[in-house]
């Protein structure tokens, strides 16, 4: 079976606060004096909206049989406009979550 890779759209908001929330769990599970639980969505509508929006930013999830089972977040960065540093761009990638 193969999974499709496609970026996301809003209407994957709930499956991608579903795949978070696992991987908020084990963190919280693990290291508890830096995560805690959380109670409601795990990313805001307006966190995700943005991301979304954001020409320098994306998140594309993994399907398998029509259900959501991974994401990526990723952000464009680029150097500060100042003397000392070479102009440069990168890609963040801020989660990789697979179930």
């Amino acid at each position: 079976m193969d999974a499709l890779i496609r970026r996301a759209v809003i209407e994957d908001y709930e499956a991608l606060c579903s795949v978070w929330a696992e991987v908020d769990d084990l963190h919280a599970d693990a290291l508890p004096r830096f995560f805690r639980r959380i109670r409601g969505p795990v990313r805001s509508l307006d966190h995700v909206e943005q991301l979304l929006a954001d020409e320098d930013s994306a998140i594309w999830v993994a399907e398998l049989q029509n259900e959501l089972v991974g994401l990526l977040t990723a952000e464009i960065r680029t150097a500060p406009a100042y003397a000392i540093f070479v102009q440069r761009s990168w890609v963040l990638i801020e989660d990789l979550v697979v179930r």
